[in-house]
Parts: structure tokens; C-alpha cells; sequence
């Protein structure tokens, strides 16, 4: 009897050994690098038009994460996230003005390109979870965000603005490891639909560009990047942002007789999502913002498309 306990006991000793050997190559490993994963050789076009088109997609896409506490400069800042900071250890979000170190002032097109498209920096790591990707969106739009950040719009001025280096927890040591992978590259990108079609408009705009579904979904952490309709509770809400302050339920989007966007008239859904002035209800708290630069037809087309997944 006492030689089988024995036996057992020491197979149980290997496993805990080897558990303690896989933590540690988690915990003290480099992170993986991916030089594969190839910078295009790009030149974007710095036009006024391109830098206006630009600067509309960064403020729907990258400027509330980004911005300075005082919402001037996209200097980065501790991220609202109560869960993603304990989760993933505390998290600042990247200074992206065109400071050649503090900033991205040294990243070329293409490599602003990469990081857009797949997640991959600079140093050739893939950016923290939060980070989205957009393998969804048209090259134009990819191109017009590059042409605003290397534009001489106040809102990318250099600043030498340094934040604490990320501390990795081990579950992020483990997802970069793992789980975060680059996001391929497509072998072809959609061209932007035509506004006269609106409900192709608002559903590119929710699921391709502004990336809507992966707060107004289920669970932020399995929002599909690749195919968006399969997000978990694909825009019926359910998710609850934890902010630094606060909790907020996130609704869904899918009109029905019991919420705001089935309560609200077009013209009521148009003033919640361009000024965040909702019939009734206080203005919205963060991490929602006014998109103030979409023009109206383009929220009433995301109304139209939302209407059509009833």
C-alpha cells in the first residue's frame, strides 16, 4: 500500500514542480517579439481633406483614451478601467503626439500602419489587451488616422509627457504569451460604403470603424475583432465597465420597447450620440463621450442599421 501513495505522491511532487517551472518562464521570459510581422513600405497623404477625414475617425477612435486629463494634448493617461488596471497590472495609455521619444514622432507610416492593423509597436511586442486593432476598416480610413497624427493639429504637438512604465501582472504575461497574437493582415480591405446606402454606412461605422459592439456587447474580453456579429450578445449590452469611480451597465443598441434607443425618436438618438444629451436622463459618463464630429447622417445611418438587427 505504502508504495503506490508513494508513487502517487511523487507524480503529484512533478506536477506541482513543473506548474512552479511554467509559472516561472511565464513570470521572467521576455515577452514574444514579432519580427514577421512586417511594417508596409507607406507614404500616406498629408492633404487637408485627408488630415479633416483623419481627424474625425481619432476623435470617435483613439481620443478619449488618449487625451491629457485637461482633454487638450493626446499625451495618455492612467486608463478608467477599474477591471483592465487589476486584471492586467496598472495600465497608462500611450503618449501619441509626435514627440520622437516620449511620443510616436519616430514611428513611420508604415509602422503606424502595423500597429493599427495587427497591434504590433515599434519594438516589434503586441500592445496591451485594451489596445483594439482595426482589420476591418477601408485603407483610406487606416490612412486619413495616420495623416492626422503626423499632422500639426494642437492635439498631437510634441510633448515629452513620460508615464510609469507598465507592470505586467501575470495574466497579461500569459496573454501576450498565449492568447494576444497579432491580428493578421487581410489579403483585402472593404472600401467605405456609399452614405446613400444607410444601413451598409451605420453597420460599417458600428462594426469596422468605431468598433461600437465591443462595449454594447456581452463581455468586452471576447469582442471578435475579425467578425463582429459574433461577439457574444453581439450590441445587446451586458457589459459593466468598471470605472476608477464608478460602474456603469453599458445598454444595448438593438431597439426594443424597453430602452432608450426603442423609446427614441432618430432626431433624440442623433443628440445622444453627437452632444450626449439624452430626454430626461443625465449626461453621459465616461468611458461613453459626444461624438461631436460625426455629421448627422452618419449617426442617423447607425440608427438605421441598428434598427434593422431587431
Amino acid at each position: 500500500m505504502k508504495k503506490p501513495l508513494r508513487i502517487i505522491g511523487r507524480l503529484l511532487l512533478g506536477l506541482i514542480l513543473l506548474l512552479l517551472l511554467f509559472v516561472a518562464f511565464i513570470a521572467f521570459s521576455a515577452p514574444p517579439t514579432y519580427t514577421d510581422v512586417q511594417a508596409p513600405a507607406l507614404t500616406v497623404d498629408l492633404s487637408p481633406e485627408a488630415i479633416a477625414r483623419g481627424q474625425k475617425l481619432v476623435d470617435s477612435n483613439c481620443r478619449n483614451c488618449h487625451r491629457a486629463e485637461d482633454g487638450t494634448q493626446m499625451i495618455g493617461r492612467i486608463f478608467e478601467d477599474r477591471g483592465a488596471n487589476s486584471d492586467f497590472g496598472t495600465i497608462y495609455t500611450a503618449n501619441i503626439t509626435k514627440h520622437p521619444t516620449a511620443g510616436i514622432g519616430d514611428y513611420t507610416d508604415g509602422e503606424l500602419y502595423r500597429v493599427l492593423r495587427t497591434g504590433i509597436k515599434k519594438n516589434n511586442e503586441r500592445a496591451i489587451a485594451v489596445m483594439p486593432t482595426w482589420p476591418l476598416a477601408s485603407e483610406q480610413d487606416i490612412h486619413d488616422i495616420i495623416a492626422f497624427l503626423r499632422s500639426d493639429h494642437p492635439w498631437v504637438a510634441p510633448s515629452n509627457e513620460v508615464h510609469p512604465p507598465h507592470q505586467p501582472s501575470l495574466l497579461s504575461k500569459a496573454l501576450h504569451r498565449f492568447v494576444l497574437t497579432p491580428t493578421p493582415y487581410q489579403t483585402e480591405y472593404p472600401t467605405n460604403p456609399s452614405l446613400s446606402d444607410s444601413v451598409a454606412y451605420g453597420a460599417y461605422q458600428v462594426n469596422n470603424v468605431n468598433l461600437c459592439y465591443y462595449c454594447h456587447s456581452a463581455d468586452i474580453k471576447a469582442a471578435s475583432a475579425l467578425e463582429p456579429k459574433t461577439t457574444p450578445g453581439y450590441m445587446a449590452g451586458g457589459f459593466v465597465f468598471l470605472h476608477l469611480d464608478y460602474d456603469i451597465p453599458v445598454p444595448g443598441l438593438i431597439p426594443t420597447a424597453d430602452n432608450n434607443v426603442g423609446k427614441w425618436t432618430i432626431e433624440q438618438f442623433v443628440d445622444a450620440v453627437k452632444f450626449g444629451q439624452r430626454p430626461d436622463l443625465p449626461a453621459y459618463k465616461q468611458p461613453m463621450h459626444p461624438f461631436n464630429l460625426l455629421d448627422t447622417a452618419e449617426v442617423r445611418a447607425i440608427h438605421h442599421y441598428l434598427g434593422s438587427l431587431q
